[in-house]
């Protein structure tokens, strides 16, 4: 009994001097966060015009046979799409989007969220660019319909105002294992 109390008052004791620690990684969360909506706000006021794309889906094969892929799957998401975005003094871009494509099973779904992605030189005017998407989507074959949450990170190829943006959707009990990219146009 008394070793229980003893290990709790020094877990209590570490707590309470890791204070001022979470203190500030809580602090710098609300400052990250208060940014990006910040750069949304930005976006939506003064942003650029974005069109979108929608095209290619691509199924792993470690997760679906070659049948299935073949025979069930659609591998073109047509679709579009608009949005806003606003490129910050890092040269970072902050995006707000909206989608309507078609789904793996033909039917149609929906995308709505928050890009942020920060670019490298490659070649001349050709850069490339990592980062991350939170959105929302809805689906007829996961939630009924109800908006999902998501966060994927992105990869992307820019060339001047045209640029393409991949990313994976990692595996879910319904699915997921799945590649997905759009073009996107600014103006």
């Amino acid at each position: 009994m008394m070793k229980g109390i003893g290990t709790l008052a020094s877990c209590l004791s570490a707590c309470l001097l890791a204070e001022p620690a979470r203190a500030g990684w809580w602090q710098d969360a609300q400052d990250v966060l208060s940014y990006k909506v910040e750069r949304s706000r930005d976006a939506l006021s003064r942003g650029r015009n974005d069109l979108y794309a929608s095209g290619l889906i691509w199924h792993a094969p470690w997760a679906y046979g070659s049948e299935r892929r073949q025979n069930e799957l659609n591998e073109a998401a047509w679709g579009g799409g608009f949005g806003r975005s606003v490129v910050d003094a890092n040269g970072n871009t902050h995006s707000l989007f909206a989608i309507a494509s078609r789904d793996s099973h033909f039917k149609p779904q929906y995308l709505a969220g928050y890009q942020w992605t920060t670019y490298w030189p490659l070649a001349g005017q050709l850069r490339g660019g990592l980062g991350y998407s939170v959105f929302a989507f809805s689906r007829d074959d996961i939630g009924n319909w109800f908006p999902i949450p998501a966060v994927v990170p992105t990869a992307t190829l820019r060339y001047r105002e045209l640029e393409l943006i991949m990313t994976y959707i990692p595996g879910i009990t319904q699915g997921g294992n799945v590649g997905y990219a759009v073009v996107r146009l600014s103006f």
